[in-house]
């Protein structure tokens, strides 16, 4: 016998897909618990919520969502931290997880856009799509936040990052078939700038990282190694980009 199917109005579906985006929202993100806790009335009706799907919304400040909130930040502190130790112990003193989920700068991370959209980061490397991850969304936003550019006055930071990111995109290259993960197959590299002098920092396919002296070897490119600052450019073909933040102060 066939079964009936049963299909919700679009308008519900709307609603709830707008629920589930505020509760991640204020789960993650300080502001939005403000603003919620400040201003719910106003926020129900700026969002056009239903009384019973407002009553649905989890109750921010109760020890069950205060629990729930710092369970999840905490699972992404610990992704954060196993990717990016060197990183983290330059811009928070750092990489243990109990210590980056108290961070500002984790927390400003988290209340971003560059986290809670999947319009910045690489598409996931099991092939599920963008917005999966955080590893590369916290490179994105710690590359625009601390502006760390090639000539950046902060290249320890910028080395760091850059570095631990290539090992990342380099292990998955070896075993997934995504364009971006592909062209890394061979390794990865990246330019600094100091005193003038342009160098690079490469990284392999066994993820060692070594300097590259220009003047005296050819450069990474011509190895057939992926330029990490041409990822914007892969991201900019699979999604719009979003506004990018205020420069942070250099930590």
């Amino acid at each position: 016998m066939r079964q009936p199917s049963y299909s919700l109005p679009a308008s519900v579906l709307a609603e709830l897909r707008l629920l589930q985006e505020l509760t991640v929202r204020l789960y993650f993100s300080d502001e939005e618990q403000q603003a919620w806790q400040t201003h719910r009335r106003s926020a129900i009706a700026r969002l056009d919520l239903s009384s019973r799907t407002s009553q649905l919304v989890p109750t921010v400040g109760s020890a069950a969502f205060e629990a729930e909130s710092f369970g999840r930040r905490f699972l992404i502190a610990m992704e954060i931290a196993l990717r990016y130790p060197n990183t983290l112990n330059a811009l928070i003193g750092s990489s243990a997880p109990k210590v980056v989920v108290e961070s500002q700068p984790f927390r400003r991370f988290l209340g971003s856009d560059y986290f809670l959209t999947a319009k910045r980061g690489l598409p996931h490397p099991n092939g599920v799509g963008a917005g999966y991850e955080a590893v590369t969304k916290f490179f994105f936003w710690l590359r625009d936040s601390y502006a760390l550019h090639p000539d950046t006055s902060n290249q320890t930071l910028r080395c760091l990052a850059f570095a631990e990111l290539g090992a990342h995109v380099v292990g998955f290259a070896q075993s997934m078939r995504l364009p971006i993960y592909d062209a890394a197959r061979r390794g990865v590299y990246f330019t600094i700038i100091d005193g003038g002098e342009t160098n690079a920092v490469a990284v392999w396919r066994d993820s060692s990282v070594k300097f590259v002296n220009l003047a005296q070897v050819e450069h990474p490119r011509e190895a057939g190694l992926q330029d990490l600052d041409d990822l914007d450019q892969f991201v900019a073909e699979h999604q719009a980009p979003i506004p990018m933040p205020e420069t942070e102060k250099q930590p």
